[in-house]
């Protein structure tokens, strides 16, 4: 099972465990990539800031399973937050923010 990035798979095993915690992409974020100038990462929004398909999977499971979703970084709270706008619609009821 591939690790890292948005990764449904591992969301799936947590759900079918009992977890209680997923934690967002920080060092594999595209917000963190383009921060050091590293091409690529995990983007969680398409270019019209629609949730991206494996992101809706994961919140699907969250809400499903009524896990936790962390997001980390302040700095990044104003983009997450259009996020956290979206995941009211998936019925999301507990989102956490932290800093790393």
């Amino acid at each position: 099972m591939p690790v890292g990035g948005l990764n449904p798979e591992a969301v799936f095993n947590q759900y079918r465990i009992g977890g209680k915690h997923v934690w967002l992409p920080n060092k594999d974020s595209s917000f963190h990539h383009k921060l050091y100038g590293i091409p690529g990462g995990s983007k969680f929004l398409d270019e019209k800031d629609h949730v991206v398909p494996p992101l809706r999977e994961i919140l699907s499971l969250i809400a499903e399973g009524d896990m936790i979703l962390s997001l980390s970084a302040p700095e990044r709270l104003k983009k997450d937050s259009s996020l956290s706008m979206k995941q009211r619609e998936r019925a999301l009821k507990r989102i956490e923010v932290g800093i790393p």
